[in-house]
């Protein structure tokens, strides 16, 4: 995939946020802080030093800011554009380009195993989570439709290392000595020990079918690194040999180095002989490429499943886990009214509303509906379950709210579910292990392709008499937890970050009664409010999602415009006011994003064209005043 300089600029601030995320700091995005702020400078300079420009910025009281120069982009897009293509780093191999796949099949035909395209995999009559099957002794290769470029070759290679096995020890045990030398193979032993199908009958970990799942991968990247490295086009080659042989002419010089090469080597110039035949593996030997769905979801599962969430916090094997998201979103609130950003008022209303968010009885609610509308296995159920009996945690003599909810939750789900084949997961726990960190995210949706959308239900009281849109201090801070949950995905759990998709905080208005202090009569839910999925339907701004700022819209022209209008927004909410100038800043920062939320989330330039009106307006009564102050002056 080619990238741009918005791409290299995220990119930029992922690599800078990692080095100082390891360094002890909080990331949130472009900017965070140091729990010790005296090591803050430090670790800042050398950064800046390994970067050789003045890419974070530090702020006060520990606080940075990560801003890639222009001159920096530019110098990291060209190296990019000069560089090769480098191996993924999880276990899913690479694709293959159709020259490959070409030679590939002709490889298969000659070693008489037969493929099959279809839906889904099925082994033994069950369906399988995973794009590509070898099927060893019926000598049938399956590859789901639409995945041969990724799941062809490693199947292919699959046959390949049985074959060697059997007709080739000496090559066999050199490959065996060296795949432990490959980061790839302590991967593929995390991720595949914990599968039935590599495991023995007793439950342990299957290590020699394992060790031959890792030497197929590594042979995979191998043959395809190989084929796809030389850019010469067979005709060209013609005069003086045939375009294979000058392949192997090319890399001759690493059949000594490496048995994967060898083999690779074999593969690639048609000299790999030996048939299916020759294969003596057990009767039931299959081999699963994972997808990239099943990967992800699996190990959301397995670590989810360890955690234990109690009163005070998160546990692991017993162990009590230094802190929860929501600490740092605590954090975030008690900086801004250190620092005189949020009054007394505003602070207070913010660590109630906290409280409010994760503990009301919606989220049980929403978690129902959910368990009736997504069966067992995380996909949409045809038929929800009846839930005529269910008593409703936001009102047990009422379910309307409850309806409200589930019809919502409903939409959402068919609108996420692409080809029937998407993965749905509630209440799922994450943890970061090296910054000591879990949280649980409501909602994550994964497609077959690994595409990923993280949602999070915030249950809100808004006074719609005093505000029409959610204030910037709770959006802060949404994003500051939106944002861990992101960091935690990508960097513990593998999804990439243009694999995500929605990464959103969905606003649910809570309408109360007025309680009565005096006569001590507690507020009391009336109703709830959340905004149609099709955000363009929704007409009162504190409804509509709040996104993290790295949300795509899917049009270049707008993810363009977007990025600008966030470095504006950015500018204007550091820029250090008088008290008594606080409050016009406040309404500025509100209006401008309302305006950039109601162009990324509902397509809406209205809000944008109006705040520029407005903006304009402003500069020329700068003007004028000065014209009447100093008049025949250049300011």
């Amino acid at each position: 995939m080619s990238k741009c300089s918005v791409d290299i600029k995220k990119d930029i601030i992922d690599a800078a946020a990692k080095r100082l995320t390891a360094k002890g700091a909080y990331v949130f995005e472009d900017n965070g802080y140091f729990g010790n702020p005296n090591i803050a400078s430090s670790v800042i300079n050398d950064i800046n030093k390994e970067f050789g420009d003045i890419l974070v910025k530090e702020g006060e009281k520990g606080s940075f800011f990560i801003d890639p120069s222009d001159r920096l982009i530019n110098a990291y897009l060209d190296y990019y554009n000069r560089t090769a293509l480098q191996l993924n780093e999880d276990t899913a191999t690479s694709a293959a380009s159709p020259r490959t796949i070409a030679l590939l099949k002709q490889l298969i035909k000659n070693i008489g195993v037969d493929i099959k395209q279809v839906k889904n995999i099925t082994v033994n009559g069950q369906k399988m989570d995973a794009s590509g099957a070898a099927m060893l002794m019926q000598r049938i290769i399956q590859v789901v439709e639409g995945r041969e470029a990724e799941a062809l070759p490693e199947e292919a290679m699959h046959f390949v290392v049985e074959i060697i096995k059997q007709t080739n020890p000496t090559l066999y045990k050199k490959l065996l000595g060296e795949v432990n030398n490959y980061r790839l193979t302590s991967q593929v032993f995390t991720e595949y020990s914990k599968l039935p199908d590599y495991q023995t009958k007793d439950g342990k970990p299957d290590v020699a079918k394992i060790k031959d799942e890792a030497i197929a991968k590594i042979l995979t990247e191998t043959v395809i690194k190989q084929n796809e490295g030389s850019t010469e086009k067979p005709e060209n080659l013609a005069k003086v040999q045939s375009w294979w042989d000058a392949i192997v002419d090319w890399f001759k010089n690493l059949f000594a180095k490496s048995g994967f090469d060898q083999a690779a080597m074999e593969v690639l110039s048609g000299k790999f002989s030996g048939t299916a035949e020759d294969i003596r593996a057990a009767e039931d030997a299959v081999f699963l490429q994972l997808s990239p769905q099943e990967r992800t979801i699996s190990k959301l599962k397995e670590v989810s499943s360890k955690i234990e969430k109690r009163d005070d916090g998160y546990y692991i094997d017993g162990k009590k886990i230094n802190r929860r998201v929501t600490d740092l979103v605590n954090e975030w609130y008690s900086r801004r009214f250190n620092n005189n950003e949020l009054t007394k008022s505003e602070f207070q209303t913010a660590v109630d509303d906290l409280k409010a968010e994760k503990g009301t009885a919606g989220h049980k609610d929403i978690e129902y509906a959910f368990y009736t509308l997504v069966d067992e296995n995380g996909l949409l159920r045809t038929t929800p379950l009846d839930d005529s009996g269910y008593v409703s945690q936001l009102n047990p003599n009422n379910r309307d709210m409850y309806d409200l909810l589930k019809a919502n939750l409903a939409e959402r789900l068919k609108s996420l579910d692409k080809n029937g084949k998407t993965k749905f997961l509630s209440e799922i726990t994450v943890y970061d292990a090296k910054r000591g960190l879990a949280g649980t995210i409501d909602f994550v949706a994964i497609d077959e392709d690994g595409k990923t959308s993280v949602l999070d239900w915030k249950f809100m009281d808004i006074n719609v008499e005093k505000t029409t849109d959610v204030p910037w201090y709770k959006v802060n801070a949404w994003n500051t937890q939106m944002g861990q949950y992101v960091q935690i995905l990508e960097q513990v759990y593998g999804v990439k970050r243009q694999d995500f998709v929605q990464t959103r905080m969905i606003p649910i208005q809570a309408i109360y009664s007025k309680g009565n202090a005096k006569q001590n009569i507690l507020p009391e839910l009336l109703n709830v409010r959340i905004g149609d999925v099709n955000v363009q339907n929704i007409k009162d701004d504190f409804l509509i999602p709040v996104g993290l700022e790295s949300e795509k819209t899917g049009d270049p022209l707008i993810d363009n415009y977007l990025e600008k209008l966030n470095a504006l927004y950015t500018k204007l909410s550091e820029k250090k006011v008088l008290p008594s100038e606080r409050l016009n800043k406040n309404e500025q920062l509100n209006a401008l994003f309302t305006a950039i939320r109601q162009l990324q989330m509902a397509r809406n330039i209205k809000p944008i064209i109006y705040q520029a009106r407005i903006l304009n307006k402003q500069i020329q009564q700068t003007i004028d005043t000065f014209n009447t102050k100093f008049p025949g002056q250049v300011p």
